[in-house]
């Protein structure tokens, strides 16, 4: 698997828009500090929410992939799997389609859950022109797009 990032993409700079904040800004210019958002602010209810096609469990190996994936993290998260609990579970989850679908939709919220507490984003964008970004995220053409060398 290969990762893009600015340099591979052959950005030379990345742009954050924001509103006009002094201290904010002192943070960020004199201090590198940056100011991280936590996801549960976004305006997005759905940004940084894990989500699955629970149609997609209809397929069998699909189904397989999932209880793999669930058992595998039980197992290093430290639970003590028997071979035989394990596939006994295994075996449950085939023949309850609909207790998969509860596992991963707990999954999914507990991830979500998760990201939020845990987790803080910075964005940034490739292009410093974007009216629409001006208007939402640089309170209404009133802020500022700050730029970023990548090097």
């Amino acid at each position: 698997m290969t990762w893009n990032n600015a340099i591979t993409m052959g950005l030379d700079h990345l742009y954050h828009y924001q509103p006009f904040d002094c201290d904010r800004l002192k943070n960020i210019i004199i201090e590198n500090k940056i100011y991280l958002s936590s996801p549960k602010d976004f305006n997005d209810p759905w940004d940084c929410k894990p989500f699955w096609n629970l149609d997609d469990l209809d397929d069998v190996n699909t189904q397989n992939r999932h209880i793999d994936w669930f058992q595998k993290a039980a197992r290093d998260h430290g639970k003590n799997y028997l071979d035989a609990k394990m596939q006994q579970d295994r075996e449950l989850l085939k023949k309850n389609p609909k207790l998969l679908r509860q596992l991963v939709k707990r999954a999914s919220l507990a991830m979500g859950d998760e990201i939020e507490e845990n987790y803080r984003v910075y964005c940034l964008s490739k292009i410093n022109t974007c009216e629409l970004m001006w208007a939402h995220y640089s309170n209404k053409h009133a802020g500022v797009c700050l730029e970023f060398s990548t090097k």
